[in-house]
């Protein structure tokens, strides 16, 4: 594994590779006083545009050391039955996978200490924004 390890910062160093949608990232941690937050990272996924972007801010939050990917949820990451949504779109109109994902992606952003969103305006998502407005109720911050 090839290390980046950010200048002037003390105690870092990579502590695991974690798979998302099917593509493994670094996750990097600073180990001291203070523990890297679990986030609720959402982005868009519909289009290569989006996974291409969601590539690049996953790749960038893995190398943030205040951020465990290991321990936040990524939606995509995180679907019902483990479905691939991307090699079976077909199931996002099964209403047992709707419910199922929504439960689960609702209780992860419960279980969060934040909320990051990869959002593209030029690809406004619904979903996306519906998170948005809850962790925003949740913790008033994004």
């Amino acid at each position: 594994m090839i290390k980046i390890v950010p200048p002037n910062v003390k105690g870092f160093e990579f502590v695991d590779n974690v798979k998302l949608a099917g593509k493994i990232y670094q996750d990097c941690a600073v180990m001291g006083s203070v523990a890297p937050v679990r986030a609720y990272i959402q982005c868009s996924w519909f289009s290569p545009e989006e996974i291409e972007f969601m590539e690049k801010g996953l790749a960038t939050l893995g190398q943030n050391p205040t951020i465990s990917l290991k321990y936040s949820h990524h939606p995509l990451s995180h679907q019902y039955n483990d479905i691939d949504v991307n090699e079976h779109p077909e199931v996002m109109g099964d209403r047992e996978w709707q419910q199922n994902t929504y439960q689960m992606d609702m209780h992860a952003m419960y279980g969060m200490d934040m909320g990051i969103g990869l959002f593209m305006p030029s690809k406004p998502d619904v979903g996306q924004t519906y998170e948005q407005g809850v962790l925003y109720a949740l913790y008033n911050t994004l």
